[in-house]
This record gives C-alpha cells, sequence and structure tokens, in this order.
C-alpha cells in the first residue's frame, strides 16, 4: 500500500512533468492528475490548488538531489574523487530528469527564480559532500573563503555546464577533479575532528 510520501512523491513528479509539457499559464491540476495518474480526490487530498503544488516542487526537487548525492558519495566514497563525484550529480540531474532541462526552455523565468530561492539548500548539500576535502584547505583555513563559498563556486561551475552543455560536456567532471587533484596536490588532508560518517548529512547553517 502506498505511503503519504510515495503519493505526494508521485503527485510531484507527474506535476513536474505536466509543468514542462503545458508551461505555467496553462498546467492545471487536471493536467497534474494526468501525468500522476490519480484521481482528482487524491490530488486535492494533498494540495488544495496549483499554487500549492507548485510550492512544494522546490522542496521535492531539492530533497531528490540529496538523495543523489548520499547515494553516489555512498557508492564511490574515496575522497580523491570527491569533487568528480559532486561534479557528476550536477550534472547527470539533467539524465535523471530531464523535464527539468525542458522547463528550464519553456519557463525560463520559473525556473530561473528556483535555482535562486534554492540555491543557499544547493550549496550547503555540495558542502557537506565536500567537507572532508575542504575542511583543512589553506583558503578555508585562512578565512578567505568559507565552505560555504567554496561550495558555492563548485556548485555553480557544475550549473554552468548543465545549464549550458558543449562538446565532451561528459568529460567535465574528470578535467576539472584532475585540476582540482592538481592544486592540492601534496596537501595532507585531516578530517573534520567532529563527523558522523564521511556522507554528506547536511548541518544547520
Amino acid at each position: 500500500m502506498a505511503t503519504r510520501n510515495d503519493t505526494v512523491s508521485r503527485i510531484l513528479d507527474g506535476a513536474v512533468r505536466a509543468l514542462a509539457r503545458r508551461g505555467l499559464r496553462k498546467l492545471s491540476m487536471s493536467d497534474i492528475c494526468d501525468e500522476a495518474a490519480i484521481s482528482r480526490g487524491t490530488l486535492y487530498r494533498y494540495f488544495k490548488s496549483k499554487e500549492d503544488v507548485l510550492e512544494a516542487i522546490g522542496q521535492h526537487v531539492l530533497e531528490g538531489f540529496r538523495s543523489d548525492m548520499e547515494e553516489a558519495i555512498a557508492k564511490r566514497p574515496d575522497l580523491d574523487q570527491r569533487v568528480r563525484i559532486v561534479l557528476q550529480v550536477v550534472l547527470d540531474e539533467a539524465q535523471r530528469r530531464p523535464e527539468s532541462v525542458e522547463i528550464l526552455e519553456v519557463e525560463p523565468g520559473f525556473a530561473l527564480q528556483f535555482l535562486r530561492r534554492h540555491l543557499p539548500e544547493h550549496v550547503e548539500i555540495v558542502r557537506a559532500a565536500l567537507e572532508p576535502v575542504i575542511a583543512e584547505l589553506p583558503v578555508i583555513r585562512d578565512g578567505t573563503l568559507s565552505q560555504a563559498q567554496l561550495a558555492e563556486i563548485i556548485l555553480r561551475i557544475g550549473q554552468a555546464a548543465f545549464l549550458v552543455p558543449g562538446a565532451q560536456v561528459d568529460k567535465f567532471p574528470k578535467r576539472v577533479s584532475d585540476l582540482w587533484n592538481s592544486l592540492t596536490a601534496g596537501m595532507e588532508r585531516k578530517p573534520p575532528l567532529r563527523r558522523a560518517r564521511a556522507g554528506c548529512t547536511a548541518r544547520p547553517p
């Protein structure tokens, strides 16, 4: 039997597909029902209006990104590959959720507003994922950059390749990772003093 979370996730996945297909102005609750393959009664049990659904999409996409990051790191926990893995997750969002790319084309204003609004939360996910490899960097220790600022730079690099793809974009994470390794070669990395696990569990900002 489907749980509330399963049903809500199904609704929001359908809403993203419907938004990509219909656009913001034409999107209706009926479109969402059709894409999610649910009844209107089920939809209205969880959301009272289209605006409520659109509001919930942001958190849904964010949690998907967090889950993808945690899964990727669990599969490849090697710290020497952490920057590459993080960038790969950012780029792979286009393949995992192709509707997001379509929304960028159909509703660029909506998509850019989403990116701006949820940037701090995405940065925190990336910061937590990168913490084991950036905590002892000289630019972090001397206060030139905060962990969040460096994480934002790396996130924006990944987003740039995602938003404006070019030739051989699939090689982008490795090239950035190789550059990172060359810049940090020979630097001793020390694990953070207070750390439950080498994953990407976010901490409060």
